[in-house]
């Protein structure tokens, strides 16, 4: 069963990364339709997600949740500080390739949203998007980000390279 409950939502609940979601992770993380779109270029490894859990979900910095339906681990989501003079954070999320499409991410970032705006009182919140994750896209744009722009050729993946957009929300935007 994943750790404490932190968030609950309408379709989804937001609990704490423990060690036994480890596994979770990993299996998730290395799947083809999840590292295509985060950035992943090696397989990773059950000591690597130690790593990750000790180094960065440990560390008071960032707040990184797994989500879950019902007791199910589904996914996980984040917040993590680009530039704490300013409160900015971008904002993350995956979900297993079985759960897409369910309005699953759409609840997980409305809570995450709320919880860094209301608690960690972040003045803008963004996510960075492969130009070709076209449901990313739509989900921050159903969310009222903006798109506020387009980084060139700025990932190699599958032999090429792709744009990356930027898409931002000021807290005053929010409420």
């Amino acid at each position: 069963m994943p750790g404490a409950l932190f968030l609950e939502g309408e379709k989804v609940n937001l609990r704490t990364v423990e060690k036994e979601d480890l596994e979770f992770l990993r299996d998730t993380y290395n799947l083809e339709q999840v590292r295509k779109f985060v950035g992943n270029r090696h397989p990773a490894n059950l000591k690597q997600e130690q790593e990750f859990f000790e180094e960065v979900v440990c560390k008071e910095e960032s707040t990184d949740l797994i989500i879950c339906s019902e007791e199910e681990p589904i996914g996980m989501i984040s917040v993590t500080p680009d530039n704490k003079d300013i409160q900015v954070a971008e904002i993350g999320l995956w979900l297993h390739p079985d759960h897409h499409g369910n309005g699953y991410g759409t609840d997980a970032s409305k809570l995450i949203i709320e919880h860094a705006f209301k608690e960690r009182n972040f003045h803008k919140l963004f996510a960075r998007v492969y130009s070709s994750n076209e449901p990313s896209q739509r989900l921050w744009e159903k969310l009222e980000f903006t798109k506020e722009g387009e980084l060139r050729e700025q990932v190699y993946k599958n032999g090429e390279f792709e744009n990356v957009y930027m898409y931002g929300i000021l807290k005053t935007e929010w409420f």
